[in-house]
């Protein structure tokens, strides 16, 4: 079954994020379909976009970082005015393979507990109830 992918990748990490995407909805039996990824057109965009998802059953809309702000005053000049906040310390640059990606809401299970549940017996019977685990922070 074709599902449409919406996203934009503007670094390596997000790239491989969205490859990791891509081969699980494969795994689960879909076949991502991304304009400018996997499919491609001499036509515009916005054009190809449409035409293609009318060919999908399905759409995951994957939205990553494109614009990072280190400091901004919110709500600039207004009564309800925030005071800026302090910037984040900075990430250190060797972290471990799980926490490698600027993703730190994904959390991938590991492969055992993906075996487990790709053997359950209560998996759901159609692939768009199910769900991806995000870990809350």
């Amino acid at each position: 079954m074709n599902v449409y992918v919406s996203v934009g990748v503007y670094n390596a990490e997000q790239e491989e994020f969205v490859k990791h995407v891509e081969d699980r909805l494969r795994v689960e039996g879909l076949v991502p379909q991304t304009v400018g990824r996997n499919v491609f057109t001499a036509d515009s965009p916005f054009l190809a976009v449409n035409e293609l998802m009318d060919k999908c059953r399905g759409v995951v809309i994957i939205a990553l970082e494109r614009l990072h702000i280190e400091s901004g005053i919110e709500k600039s000049g207004g009564p309800d005015q925030a005071p800026p906040q302090a910037p984040a310390p900075a990430r250190s640059a060797r972290r471990s393979r799980s926490a490698r990606s600027s993703f730190p809401d994904y959390a991938p299970r590991p492969r055992s507990a993906r075996k487990a549940a790709a053997n359950s017996a209560n998996r759901p019977s159609s692939s768009a109830s199910r769900t991806w685990r995000i870990r809350s922070t």
